[in-house]
């Protein structure tokens, strides 16, 4: 391959592609220049000779003239999609490296607003971030601050063509404490530089979250490329932080028992009635995730809405639900599994066996509910790991019965870690006991942490059929109960076990990004629907009252 060189004044390297960095002697813009200008301001450029720094091969190679005028606040990015083999053009052309380029771009680098997590806000309209940059609005109240990591505030500040003297640059490391200590204060970062501390939001009801989303049509998407007049320059590499190649998402969602009212429902409106107000929840998300409590069997009666024990069971069609949602994993925690026996428990999972549905934190033997459950999806590699505090005993495995994994927190905390040795990311989600309160009792949050000391990502409380709190705690992210998703309590309290969280986390690259919150209110005894704006906010200000970030 050809080396090309690249000049920056007086100074020759060799790279992948050549550079004309021109920057102006006094403080402020960058007085960019026109191609056909660019020669006479090039040094003449002594002949090459060999160094013991190079090996001869490389020196002895031709050189290619082409040089890329980039400004000062590009640099950057401009490396990030050069790369030293890129050869680009044989031709002797002049180009510009920025915002106004031919053809596709070349950079894609995706931005991300931010506030801390337990914001109400969900998003902002068009326009309010790139009115408040060009010094033509405010920002909206009650924010009255805009922080930028300095690699922001150097691309924002050539693209506005100003000194943005608004803008408090703050170290990207310390982006999350400045926003906890200053609430009314909003942050602009790139997108893989998001943690589940923050919450991200949407402009223009779009967000880098999103499972389809678009640079194009999104306000914080800064793409440049090369504008090189008449040369044509083609087959050009291309750099993304939001690879969609590289991004996974995850949805956990809350207690599922489909028995009872909601059964019945189901016999008279179809198996998919349900799910179907939320399906593309469960369309939108690469994994998808239900916390099933009862076993289905052919032995078990059709659904008795007025039934008035809580000995529970589902008919064998009702699992069409789960094929109907795309469903991806089964979590088996439930301490209602074993409500008619141990045989029914086996029954289920064939059945689950038979629709190719994985399930995790029940076997036919303690070894097997023990076991995580793995995934990969675009390179990010996830486990769940599962376990019953609650009880009762007799839904527990044991080395000759069927049943569900009990919790022993120092051996789940040990298989965390050896998750994260094996190189997965951790999901733990616990049947913990019911408390019908938004707060967790002290034992539940000293469980939950320690699993995320263990290396675990998420944990997740799979038994509250009263949606709870969360927590941001070091690098995880915990959330104590989601409240239920398919099952039929309406009215305790009044319309508390009707209010639904369903979460939607967020993996890219190799990492754990953070959760976007979906929620949702019961109707019929039997189908969620998403919220209305008003029941959302009532929603989030009552899960957040008690938020807590660990840091």
């Amino acid at each position: 391959m050809k080396k090309i060189k690249v000049i920056f004044l007086n100074k020759i390297v060799l790279i992948g592609v050549t550079i004309l960095a021109l920057t102006s002697c006094s403080q402020g813009n960058l007085n960019l220049l026109e191609p056909n200008n660019v020669e006479e301001l090039i040094p003449t450029i002594p002949e090459v000779t060999t160094t013991p720094f190079l090996p001869d091969e490389e020196i002895n190679q031709e050189s290619v003239g082409l040089k890329i005028i980039v400004p000062d606040g590009f640099k950057n990015l401009f490396f990030e999609w050069g790369g030293e083999d890129n050869v680009i053009s044989d031709q002797n052309t002049n180009c510009m490296f920025g915002s106004n380029f031919d053809g596709e771009p070349q950079v894609d680098w995706i931005l991300s607003l931010v506030a801390p997590f337990n914001t109400i806000t969900d998003g902002l309209d068009k326009g309010t971030i790139i009115n408040y940059l060009s010094n033509k609005g405010e920002l909206p109240f009650p924010y009255a601050q805009l922080v930028m990591p300095p690699s922001v505030y150097e691309v924002m500040n050539e693209l506005y063509n100003q000194d943005l003297k608004q803008i408090l640059v703050v170290e990207q490391s310390d982006i999350v404490s400045y926003l906890y200590n200053h609430p009314q204060t909003l942050a602009i970062i790139p997108f893989d530089q998001i943690t589940p501390a923050l919450k991200v939001l949407r402009m223009d009801l779009i967000s880098p979250f999103d499972q389809n989303f678009s640079p194009k049509d999104y306000e914080l998407s800064i793409q440049l490329g090369l504008s090189c007049g008449s040369d044509q320059i083609e087959d050009l590499p291309t750099w993304t932080n939001r690879d969609p190649e590289k991004f996974t998402s995850v949805i956990l969602t809350g207690t599922t028992a489909l028995t009872r009212a909601i059964a019945s429902r189901m016999e008279i409106n179809g198996n998919q009635y349900p799910g179907e107000k939320i399906k593309d929840w469960f369309d939108e998300a690469d994994i998808s995730h239900i916390s099933n409590e009862v076993s289905y069997y052919g032995g078990c009666p059709p659904a008795d809405p007025n039934q008035s024990d809580l000995f529970f069971c589902g008919r064998p069609e009702y699992t069409e639900l789960f094929s109907y949602l795309g469903v991806d994993v089964i979590e088996l925690t439930g301490n209602h599994l074993t409500d008619k026996g141990v045989p029914p428990l086996i029954e289920m999972m064939s059945l689950f066996d038979t629709m190719g549905i994985p399930y995790y934190a029940a076997g036919l033997d303690a070894a097997s509910a023990a076991k995580p459950l793995y995934f990969e999806n675009n390179g990010n590699r996830i486990a769940f790991l599962g376990c019953n505090a609650a009880g009762p005993t007799f839904v527990y495995a044991s080395d000759y019965r069927a049943g569900v994994n009990p919790c022993d927190m120092d051996i789940l905390a040990s298989q965390v870690a050896q998750v994260v040795e094996e190189g997965y990311l951790p999901i733990v989600t616990f049947q913990y006991w019911e408390t019908y309160q938004f707060q967790p009792m002290p034992w539940q949050r000293d469980d939950s942490r320690k699993m995320i000391d263990n290396g675990a990502v998420i944990v997740s409380g799979s038994q509250a059929h009263l949606p709870m709190t969360m927590e941001s705690y070091k690098q995880g992210f915990i959330h104590y109960g989601l409240g239920n998703l398919f099952f039929d309590q309406m009215d305790i309290p009044v319309v508390g076990t009707r209010r639904e969280f369903a979460d939607r986390h967020i993996f890219y690259d190799g990492s754990y990004l953070g959760v976007e919150l979906k929620t949702a209110m019961l109707e019929d005894y039997s189908q969620p629907r998403p919220m209305t704006d008003e029941e959302r906010k009532s929603l989030l200000f009552d899960a957040f009252e008690d938020f807590i970030y660990q840091p």
